[in-house]
């Protein structure tokens, strides 16, 4: 030891008393007010975002309805025509019935593909089932492929156009 550490008597430490851990104070409190804000914002944006696409769902259910009808019986137009029914009132309920509802053949299928940044609709192969197809008494064999494509395509584009 050195002669000034000699001299030099530190003498007892003294401990602070510990602190308490308790949630009384103003920044407890703050913090959890604002985390509960935060969870309740969540919440609701969650709950208006589950309502806002509730008719998408609807229209899910219904297509598996006309896709289960089509791999029943897969000569029949009525598929085709109920797809295409099926995609107008979901676009009607999405975007209004004055943009929607005059629309057919090759402005319908570039209104459809414009609702996404992926066009999901082969356009000739779209418009000759909507435009000729549709009408036909049963589906021609080089008709039935593109039906199963339609209904495809119809599932992309519900799950998928943007509002």
């Amino acid at each position: 030891m050195s002669t000034m550490q000699s001299e030099i008597e530190i003498g007892h430490l003294i401990r602070p008393e510990p602190i308490q851990q308790d949630f009384s104070t103003l920044g407890w409190s703050v913090l959890f007010v604002l985390i509960f804000i935060i969870v309740l914002t969540i919440s609701i944006l969650a709950i208006r975002k589950y309502q806002k696409n509730r008719y998408r769902r609807e229209a899910t259910k219904a297509l598996q309805s006309i896709e289960n009808t089509y791999q029943q019986n897969d000569s029949s137009p009525e598929v085709i025509q109920a797809t295409n029914r099926l995609l107008k009132q979901v676009a009607i309920t999405a975007y209004g019935r004055v943009a929607v509802a005059s629309l057919f053949g090759q402005e319908w299928v570039n209104f459809l593909n414009e609702q996404m940044k992926k066009r999901p609709f082969a356009e000739e192969d779209t418009l000759s089932l909507i435009n000729y197809h549709m009408y036909q008494k049963s589906l021609s064999a080089e008709a039935k492929p593109l039906v199963a494509t339609f209904i495809q395509q119809s599932k992309k584009w519900i799950h998928g156009h943007e509002l």
